[in-house]
């Protein structure tokens, strides 16, 4: 189970394991044989996507800073020269802000509620393929309600793999585990 929670970190209990994966059961019999080789995997591209604002949240998501760890509560990966990309919308200040190390400068895409310019992309590429096990990101006022993680090895975009995140109300920094 230490190992399980190495990889996971989802505790040392193995009910904490059930859907983790595909083809990790999400009831009934389970054992550490069903987690054996559905650990993280190394991406290189990293995506974020806004699917939408919280109700009533009408100001334009502002992105200050954003973390990649390679192990749960681990230090920053990402540099001030880690090649950011933006996609779609309108977009204020420089995509590289997100990665100066600096959370007085801040990135936005010219978006509110009910906005039809929803759905941009940012775009990380560490050059080579790393595990992240958690992310964290540093908002300024009109967090996103909804937004989804993806990552990929390749600009063709196979294999790619896509996580959503719901999340309530904050500024500041919030962290998030990505899904083996």
């Amino acid at each position: 189970m230490a190992q399980a929670h190495a990889e996971y970190g989802l505790g040392y209990n193995l009910n904490a394991y059930y859907g983790c994966d595909v083809g990790v059961p999400t009831s009934g019999a389970i054992t550490l044989g069903h987690l054996y080789g559905k650990g993280y995997q190394p991406y290189r591209y990293w995506e974020l996507m806004f699917d939408s604002l919280l109700p009533g949240n009408n100001v334009t998501p502002q992105l200050y800073e954003l973390e990649l760890h390679e192990a749960f509560g681990g230090v920053d990966i990402t540099t001030p020269s880690t090649p950011v990309w933006a996609s779609y919308g309108t977009w204020y200040g420089s995509t590289a802000s997100i990665v100066d190390n600096n959370t007085g400068t801040y990135w936005y895409q010219g978006q509110w509620s009910g906005d039809n310019r929803l759905g941009g992309t940012i775009t990380l590429d560490l050059g080579t393929p790393r595990i992240i096990k958690e992310f964290a990101l540093f908002y300024g006022s009109g967090c996103p309600g909804n937004f989804r993680v993806s990552v990929y090895n390749d600009n063709g975009y196979a294999n790619r793999r896509t996580t959503s995140f719901s999340t309530g109300v904050w500024s500041g920094w919030k962290s998030f585990r990505m899904k083996p």
